[in-house]
Order: C-alpha cells, then sequence, then structure tokens
C-alpha cells in the first residue's frame, strides 16, 4: 500500500493529491469534492496522463470516476466527463458532484434529466450557491420566470458576489418587466465583471427592452468584433438593427458582411454536393425554435400540411417549450425531429445525416435559432425563411425566399443571398380557429374614430410616433387603441405613455388594452377599433393578417427594404392597394380620407374577412404548388451546374 501511494505521490500534483485524498476519506463531502475541481482546474493538463495514474490508484471508484470526469469535463471533453459524473453522484451522497452532474446535463440541453439531480442536491446542502443558481437556470430554461429569480436570489443571499448568477436575474426580472431593477442588477454583475462578453450582452439585451436602441448598438457592436463572441451575441447585433433606426444603406451591407464572414470563420463548412433525384423524392428540411405557439408557425403550417408526396419533408425541432401546438405540428411532416436536447454539433450531424436536398431555417437572427449547422452547412442546398426579414449576411446560407413586393428587382443587393421570388405572396396564412363574429365599427356608435396597433412595442420607432401623432392631430376625436403582450408590464406601459406625451399625444388619446386569454378574445379586440396603422419601418405581419380577417382595415406605409414592403405584400394580394401609402404625407392622408368615410369603414368591416380567405394569401395548395416549384428549379439547377448566385 505504502509503494502504490508513493507512485500516486510523484505523478499527481500535490494540492490534488492533497485534496483526492481528503475526498476518498470521505466521498460524500461536498466541499472537498468542490476544492478537488479546483485543484484540477489549476493543475491539470493531461486528461490521458491522469486517467493512467487513477488506474493504479488506491482511490474509491466513485472518487476516480469524479477526478476523471471533473478533468474531462474541465477539458472541454463533456461527452466522455457526463456518464462518470452521473455514476459518481449515484454512488454518493455529495451536493458538489450533484452540482457538476447537473451543470453537465445543462450543458448538453438533457434539461429534465437535470432536474431531480439539481434538487438532490438542493436537499444534501440548501446552502449552496452554486446549486441555486443552476436550479434558477433550469427553471428559467423552461420559461417559468418568477421560480428561476427566486432561486437566483436565493443564490445572491448566500453568495453576493456572483456576477453570472446576478446577470441571470436580470435577464429573469426583464421578461418579467421589473426592467429597472433587471438594470440595476446587471451593472451591479459588469462592475463585478467588467469585459465578460454574455454579462455585456444581457445589459444590451435589456437596454434594447428599455428603448436605448443606440446604447444597445454600441455594445452588441463592440461585442460582435471580438473572436470569442457567441452566436447569440452575432444574431442580437443584426436583430436589434430592425430597430435602432439604421438604415440598410451601402455602408450598413458592406459592415455586416464583414460581420458575417468574421462570424463564419469559427466554423468549418464543409462542401455538400447536390444529387440528383432519379426517381426518389426531394427531401426538404424545416429547422426552427418556434415550432408552438408562435406567430410564426401560423405561416408554417400550411406548408407542412400541403406539401404533395414528391416533397419527403423534415422538421427539426430546437424548442424546449413544447404545447399542444407543437404536438399537432408534429404530425404533418414525414419526419419530426426534437433537437433541442442536443449540442449544435450533435445536431448538425443528425442533419446531415438525413442526407437532404433542402434546409430551410426559419428563424435567422431571431430568439432560439440555432445557425451553427447551416454554418457548418448540413445540407447542399440552404435557405432562410419567414422569421426574420433581413439577410442573414451568412454566406453558407444560400436563399431567400421573398416576393415582388417585399423585394422587387434591384433589391438583390440588399443582401448576401440570392432571392427566389414567389410570383404573389412569400406568406400563406392559416386564420385562427374559431374567429368570432365582426361587430359593426365602434365609429358609428360614437363620434370617435378609434385607430389602432396590437404589434410589439419595440416596433413603434420614433419615425412611427411621429406620423401616428399627426395622424391624431388632424383627425378630431381621434385616439389610439395598443395592445400587446409586453404592456401586462406596468413598467412598460408607462414607458409608451411618456414617449407618446413627448410626440404630445396625452394619456386620454391613448387606450391600452391588456393581455387576453384564448384566440377568441383577443381577435374580439379588433372589434373595438376602427382603422389600423402598421408601423414603420417594421411592418406588422400576424397582426396584419389578424386584423383584416377581422374586417379591420389597415394602412401601410411602403419602404426601401423588405421589411418596409411586408404590408405592401399583404394589402396587394387582397386587392386592396388603396391601403398603400408611398410618402409620410400620402399615409396620413389616406388616414384621414378613411376617417371620415364611416361607410367606407362599415364596407371594409363587411368585406375583408371574405377577401382574405378567398385571396391567394389563404389558397394554402397554389401556395405550396409555387414554393415546391421552386424548391426543384433550384435542386436541379445545383444538380447541373457549380453553386452559384440565382434569381428567381
Amino acid at each position: 500500500m505504502k509503494k502504490r501511494i508513493r507512485h500516486i505521490s510523484t505523478t499527481l500534483p500535490p494540492d490534488i493529491r492533497s485534496a483526492a485524498t481528503m475526498l476518498d476519506r470521505d466521498h460524500n463531502s461536498g466541499d472537498n469534492a468542490k476544492e478537488l475541481y479546483l485543484s484540477l482546474s489549476k493543475s491539470i493538463s493531461s486528461t490521458t496522463k491522469l486517467k493512467k495514474t487513477l488506474k493504479k490508484s488506491h482511490f474509491k471508484a466513485v472518487v476516480k470516476n469524479f477526478i476523471y470526469g471533473a478533468a474531462l469535463y474541465l477539458d472541454n471533453k463533456k461527452d466522455e466527463a457526463l456518464p462518470l459524473l452521473i455514476d459518481s453522484q449515484k454512488s454518493a451522497e455529495n451536493w458538489f458532484i450533484n452540482y457538476l452532474a447537473g451543470l453537465c446535463l445543462i450543458d448538453f440541453n438533457r434539461i429534465e434529466d437535470a432536474k431531480p439531480i439539481i434538487d438532490k442536491g438542493i436537499k444534501l446542502n440548501e446552502n449552496s450557491a452554486d446549486l441555486w443558481h443552476l436550479a434558477g437556470v433550469y427553471h428559467q430554461t423552461k420559461q417559468d420566470e418568477k421560480t428561476a429569480c427566486n432561486a437566483y436570489k436565493r443564490s445572491i443571499e448566500i453568495e453576493p458576489n456572483r456576477s453570472h448568477t446576478l446577470t441571470n436575474l436580470a435577464t429573469g426580472l426583464e421578461k418579467l418587466g421589473q426592467l429597472t431593477e433587471a438594470l440595476e442588477h446587471s451593472s451591479r454583475a459588469l462592475e463585478l465583471t467588467p469585459n465578460a462578453l454574455p454579462l455585456l450582452h444581457n445589459h444590451a439585451h435589456i437596454l434594447t427592452r428599455l428603448g436605448k436602441f443606440n446604447e444597445a448598438t454600441i455594445l452588441f457592436e463592440h461585442i460582435a468584433k471580438q473572436t470569442n463572441a457567441s452566436p447569440i451575441s452575432i444574431s442580437s447585433f443584426f436583430y436589434n438593427q430592425l430597430f435602432n433606426g439604421e438604415k440598410l444603406d451601402l455602408k450598413t451591407i458592406e459592415k455586416n458582411i464583414v460581420f458575417g464572414k468574421s462570424f463564419l470563420n469559427r466554423y468549418n463548412p464543409i462542401d455538400l454536393k447536390s444529387t440528383p433525384l432519379n426517381g426518389r423524392r426531394l427531401r426538404v428540411g424545416y429547422i426552427s425554435g418556434d415550432f408552438k405557439r408562435h406567430s410564426c408557425s401560423f405561416f408554417i403550417e400550411p406548408i407542412l400540411k400541403h406539401h404533395t408526396s414528391q416533397i419527403e419533408t423534415f422538421c427539426f425541432s430546437l424548442t424546449n417549450f413544447v404545447d399542444q401546438f407543437t404536438h399537432h405540428l408534429a404530425q404533418l411532416p414525414d419526419h419530426w425531429f426534437d433537437m433541442s436536447q442536443l449540442t449544435d454539433q450533435k445536431v448538425t450531424e443528425f442533419i446531415r445525416s438525413k442526407e437532404l436536398d433542402i434546409l430551410v431555417d426559419l428563424s435567422g437572427h431571431t430568439a432560439h435559432n440555432r445557425l451553427s449547422p447551416l454554418c457548418e452547412r448540413a445540407a447542399p442546398i440552404q435557405m432562410n425563411y419567414l422569421g426574420f426579414p433581413r439577410s442573414t449576411w451568412l454566406p453558407t446560407i444560400d436563399y431567400r425566399l421573398v416576393d415582388w413586393h417585399t423585394d422587387p428587382e434591384g433589391y438583390d443587393s440588399h443582401t448576401t443571398e440570392s432571392l427566389l421570388r414567389l410570383p404573389e405572396s412569400f406568406l400563406t396564412y392559416q386564420p385562427l380557429f374559431g374567429a368570432p363574429p365582426i361587430e359593426e365599427p365602434p365609429c358609428l356608435q360614437n363620434e370617435e374614430i378609434i385607430f389602432g396597433s396590437f404589434n410589439n412595442p419595440l416596433k413603434l420607432s420614433d419615425e412611427t410616433l411621429r406620423l401616428w401623432q399627426l395622424i391624431l392631430h388632424e383627425v378630431p376625436n381621434s385616439k389610439l387603441m395598443l395592445k400587446g403582450i409586453l404592456f401586462r408590464h406596468e413598467f412598460l406601459r408607462n414607458q409608451v405613455i411618456e414617449r407618446f406625451a413627448k410626440h404630445k399625444i396625452s394619456a386620454e388619446q391613448l387606450l391600452i388594452l391588456p393581455p387576453t386569454e384564448g384566440d377568441a378574445e383577443h381577435l374580439s379586440s379588433y372589434n373595438k377599433m376602427d382603422i389600423g396603422l402598421d408601423p414603420f419601418p417594421y411592418h406588422g405581419t400576424t397582426t396584419t393578417f389578424e386584423a383584416l380577417l377581422m374586417g379591420t382595415p389597415v394602412i401601410s406605409l411602403c419602404g426601401e427594404e423588405h421589411m418596409s414592403r411586408v404590408g405592401k405584400s399583404i394589402l396587394s394580394n387582397i386587392g386592396a392597394q388603396e391601403l398603400i401609402a408611398q410618402s409620410d404625407d400620402e399615409y396620413i392622408e389616406i388616414a384621414k380620407s378613411l376617417a371620415k368615410d364611416r361607410k367606407r369603414v362599415l364596407s371594409y368591416k363587411s368585406s375583408l374577412r371574405d377577401r382574405l380567405l378567398k385571396s391567394t394569401l389563404c389558397n394554402h395548395q397554389r401556395f405550396v404548388s409555387f414554393l415546391e416549384r421552386i424548391y426543384f428549379h433550384v435542386h436541379e439547377h445545383h444538380c447541373n451546374t457549380s453553386r452559384s448566385n440565382m434569381s428567381a
């Protein structure tokens, strides 16, 4: 025995040897396990040598497994570490081993498997700040922000200077609408760890929620320039541009192209060649973080439902939040795969194994995306569609699906992807079930005209508020109705009221509706407005369809890029071009003219639903026939020629 101990002493650093000996004496001591882990983080350079050393050692099996698993975790060999850590936590009543095993499971997105391990750890040590932090991560992933915030607060009570716990708490408070408190905690986190990119990212995100887009832009751009910036931060940089008033001019386009190429440098895309069909079906995959009760689902559902037998469809779902609509969507494609528990690399490998012809990304730079598989090139042809109203700026995404209204001839320079233009609309809409009856417009029952917008408050740009202020000034006895899920937070309601006040719109002229439960109640809210106003430059999409379904006319100002032309596409396809303005003055004039003509408002109320339902926008089979024609055309092109720019 003495000889074996002497052998260990010559191969393990003294601090690790001492900590390992302490843990071996009491393998249930979480403090000993944490001390050993910290020693490993400072001293171990070769897990291969460590494995040989441990094999000859006298330590208990549970201690060997933990030491080697912890070293592998620190060496970023987490797939090898995980089974060792799980085995260790089963063999010991040790809170820190539970913490590390739970952390590793969360790294692999195995959220539900992590929960009982975290709970067990907390029972073993209720005063572990690490475990309370991990509990917060679990609940935040499950979108239970209130419980998550309580867990983070408990962690901070134990250890007040945990910067990463403070920033996570800040993001949870932001989602709960407690923005002032969120900013305080985020600022405190940055005081403790000034240059940590994840903390800077979260701080910038909170600034966007506060409407401080310019400050957020400076931070996001700083983060995006760093070689170790996360994919989420790069996406946030591009996403924030939709709201910060930055025009898509040549300077912005050139900057975005540079960032897109820089982002791609961290990946190793492979060259996949398209192969002829030779009698088989075309294999098309859709990847999204929004396969759930989400606005994008109202447009992808009819596509999945009406694909013909010539297409073999695959859906790769990234959402951690599964609801009834997820289960409904899962029944529609030929193949459905839940990717939420897999790492980016595993997702890439899995999609490649399906040998797709075309992979269609539905998220772009919106939340819950997984752009890594597209950056690595998981399919020979890759497209972006639906979720993000601008270029992704990523060279490995070959095409974007648009239409001639949103992206007319000459707009190809606005994007790094080649544009594939559907002949009528790039959208096909599945109306919400159980739409309530349409009522007479309120203006027939009183002297007031109620304008309205149920769009995300982030779309209410200063330019939008300026135009709406002019409309309310020009139209006597007019008011503006707003509704959005973010208005459930008092802070955000007051913030919007203050912003409107700066544009000389009083609180008395605003009607801010609370969130509603259920589709029917939500749609009924449109019966309370006479005329819808589309925000600018970022148009509404789902809200415009909802308004038209409820017979509410929507006035839209046409701009110079895709996100400012969606209203034109929708209204043109139902034959309501008279509601499309080409200038600020025309936007105001259309609103004034329509407000004076109550009979015309009534006419819209009685006809728009029928016009929408009978239009090409709701002719799902017609839309899918156009879409499949494009898919086959692009695939044939890639089979016959090398990958090149092509417009349809």
